[in-house]
């Protein structure tokens, strides 16, 4: 019959060379998955999760409370730590702050007039 293959190149374990074909059938369907979405970054639950929750927080308009719910988290300041991620929290802020400015020149103009 001859020697078995070897497999230890389809080892889904760091510490065995074990082939767990559920691990490996998990891990390659999240791989293209991740690929044909065109993610570059290995993803993993945790990873899923963060980043549903900054999409929650960008849907809700940062509403803390709300995500807090729908994630679980006990305390508001771990949200608070997904809100400091948001790619365009920056700009909500510079488009806010350039609104405030246009509404003070608008009302400077019309009180001089």
């Amino acid at each position: 019959m001859g020697r078995p293959p070897d497999l230890s190149a389809l080892s889904t374990c760091r510490t065995t060379s074990v082939f767990r074909p559920r691990v490996f059938v998990q891990r390659f369907l999240r791989d293209a998955i991740a690929q044909a979405a065109g993610i570059q970054k290995v993803m993993s639950p945790h990873r899923v999760r963060h980043s549903s929750i900054t999409a929650a927080l960008e849907a809700t308009g940062g509403n803390v409370r709300a995500v807090q719910q729908l994630s679980r988290h006990a305390k508001p300041e771990t949200v608070m730590r997904y809100n400091d991620n948001r790619n365009n929290l920056q700009r909500e802020v510079t488009e806010m702050l350039s609104g405030l400015l246009e509404k003070r020149g608008e009302d400077q103009r019309e009180a001089s007039r």
